[in-house]
């Protein structure tokens, strides 16, 4: 494009102002630095050289340290755009980038801290650097976490910091999802029930927009859960002549229970948005199961998709339509 074009030929020229300024005390021009570099990584995507994008990761990575400033969150935006297209993720210049971010998401400004939980989910999802164990133990927290205003302030003051607590919560379940690992087997072993009952505790105990958000995450875990990959069909035991135990179905039963329990849960209330984040997941694994065969899970989710299709039903919009019509296509042949 003319822009690309234009930011490549004076590349030359710019990083040395971009630099400049990322180190200036102004915090305007440190905003407006960290705006323009998210501006140039986006432009140039992966053409980008790896030795002009390490260079403007470290001096990113360096101007976020301090207070909390008005624009920092541009600062953010620029890590994430420049971790896109990172070589070799998983190095030293994935992981000092991770550590920044966290660092930033332990902020106490509700707003700012948004901003550095919505960064770090994309940054963790770009990398694939497993740092769920962090995240969950730093976040989790906030979703069980009523905000308390003081009696004093006004209505619009009060409902200013609701609104600012929901895009917080909301940050956290995206951030959540998108931190599921989707190479590490042994966090996922480790998490995968408790990370599925704790969204289900939680579904009850929030406003719509983040229940909508955690039927987000909780559709991106399933699509990674990797223990949906194992299921096999059954060998013969040649000693006792009887079908071997898959070790995973106990646990595959268990999650699935309680994620059909979550789709059931919103299938009855009136909102699109969950319903539409509800068949999301039963399609997600409806797709899963008959990728791998699993002859157990399909039938349970075809008994659960009938005790919950006159609900789904009752919305007319033409994406639930659309989706309900797809999910009784894909259950027809089972």
């Amino acid at each position: 494009s003319p822009g690309e074009s234009g930011i490549r030929m004076h590349l030359d020229s710019i990083m040395p102002n971009l630099l400049k300024f990322l180190e200036d005390s102004s915090w305007t021009l440190k905003a407006q630095s960290g705006n323009a570099i998210k501006t140039l990584a986006r432009q140039l995507g992966k053409s980008l050289g790896p030795k002009e994008r390490e260079c403007l990761i470290r001096a990113v990575v360096a101007a976020l340290a301090g207070r909390t400033f008005q624009g920092k969150e541009k600062l953010l935006e620029a890590l994430e755009n420049l971790c896109e297209h990172l070589e070799c993720p998983s190095g030293d210049l994935g992981t000092l980038v991770v550590d920044a971010v966290m660092k930033e998401c332990r902020k106490e400004e509700p707003v700012y801290r948004t901003h550095s939980l919505k960064a770090l989910g994309n940054i963790l999802d770009a990398l694939k650097i497993d740092r769920f164990e962090e995240v969950y133990n730093m976040v989790w927290n906030i979703l069980e976490h009523t905000v308390s205003v003081a009696d004093e302030v006004s209505a619009e003051e009060r409902n200013k910091a609701l609104q600012v607590n929901i895009a917080l919560k909301e940050s956290v379940c995206e951030t959540l999802g998108k931190a599921w690992p989707v190479n590490s087997m042994e966090t996922q072993q480790k998490y995968q029930v408790m990370f599925a009952q704790k969204c289900a505790e939680c579904l009850g105990r929030n406003t719509r927009p983040v229940q909508v958000s955690l039927l987000a995450a909780l559709g991106r875990f399933v699509e990674r859960l990797k223990v949906l990959d194992a299921v096999t069909p059954m060998d013969i035991d040649s000693v006792v002549k009887k079908p071997k135990v898959d070790p995973n179905g106990e646990k595959i039963e268990t999650i699935s229970r309680i994620v059909l329990r979550c789709v059931a849960q919103v299938a009855e209330l009136p909102h699109t948005g969950l319903k539409k984040e509800a068949l999301n997941i039963l399609l997600i694994m409806i797709n899963r199961s008959k990728k791998s065969n699993d002859t157990v899970l399909l039938p349970m989710i075809r008994e659960h998709f009938a005790g919950t299709i006159d609900f789904f039903r009752r919305d007319n919009s033409p994406e639930i339509k659309c989706r309900v019509k797809d999910i009784e296509d894909k259950l027809r042949d089972i």
